[in-house]
């Protein structure tokens, strides 16, 4: 039986599903019943908007937006076998273009700690985890950081197309990993495959990812223009993250003592663009196995 299947039919969610985005407001009211154990996951959404493509709604609608049964595969990806109680943060910035990563982070913080109080109750001997897209991630970094502060068990951060990772950091002790999509077009006239990375967060493949995390992973996935940076807040992202801890890259050399790069076998299948800062050779479209190169007369597979 597939290990996910198998894990899916164990998780039985009687939380009580909670709507945070209201909490931005210091005046906001936040009622939380004892959690009696059960671990927390922390879903913290991006920018939305009613008047652009994708989610018109933060909070538990953003997530159903794109998929629905996160939640439940999260909680298999975290080892949670039991019952668990989830979160919702509104993360969104107003427009857009009205803040940085790092002014995120520092509200993320804030709200952390003007409602700390409210929280304490299900966070106190708890583990407690995040799940986090675009704009969320800055703003998800931020309560993780206060919860560290007031030592709270974080079991991990995962962040999703993370928009101006290169705008904060991680700077205190937690496992956190951050994965993103490409795609390579093959309508190109020449006929070569040309990388096309996530315009929204404008990839910046230097950057090695947010600054204090384990590990940055560009995937090669089958989408497109408009769909590269929302889709990877799906249940299948979770497989990627399980291939990006288990995969090393391989240096290597060809005949004519040139460098490339390949990627060990993983247990979903991943192909990686890059990892950290080593951009995966042999992942291209256009690698050829018998010159150990990229061809660019071969064509566009």
């Amino acid at each position: 039986m597939d290990f996910w299947k198998e894990a899916a039919a164990e998780i039985t969610d009687t939380s009580k599903i909670l709507d945070t985005t209201a909490i931005l407001d210091k005046s906001a009211v936040l009622e939380i019943n004892s959690n009696n154990g059960k671990p927390i996951i922390f879903f913290v959404n991006g920018h939305f908007s009613k008047f652009v493509p994708g989610p018109a709604y933060g909070g538990k609608k953003y997530w159903d937006y794109f998929d629905p049964s996160i939640p439940k595969n999260s909680a298999i990806y975290f080892g949670i076998k039991k019952n668990f109680h989830q979160q919702y943060v509104n993360g969104s910035s107003l427009i857009s273009i009205d803040s940085s990563g790092q002014e995120r982070f520092e509200k993320g913080y804030e709200f952390a700690k003007n409602n700390f109080i409210s929280f304490k109750n299900i966070l106190i001997n708890n583990s407690v985890y995040f799940v986090c897209h675009s704009e969320g991630c800055a703003f998800a970094a931020g309560i993780a950081k206060y919860f560290f502060e007031k030592k709270i068990n974080i079991g991990e951060i995962i962040f999703l197309s993370c928009d101006e990772g290169d705008e904060f950091e991680i700077d205190f002790n937690v496992n956190a990993y951050q994965v993103e999509y490409m795609y390579y077009d093959k309508s190109i006239p020449d006929g070569n495959c040309e990388p096309e990375f996530d315009w929204i967060i404008n990839t910046n493949k230097n950057s090695g990812g947010v600054k204090g995390i384990n590990k940055f992973g560009i995937i090669i996935e089958k989408v497109e223009y408009d769909t590269v940076h929302g889709s990877t807040a799906n249940s299948e992202i979770f497989k990627s993250i399980e291939d990006l801890k288990e995969v090393k890259i391989i240096n290597n050399l060809n005949k004519k003592g040139r460098s490339f790069n390949s990627q060990t076998i993983v247990t979903n299948n991943t192909k990686f663009y890059l990892v950290d800062k080593q951009i995966i050779d042999t992942n291209n479209p256009q690698w050829n196995k018998n010159i150990l190169e990229v061809d660019y007369t071969m064509p566009c597979k």
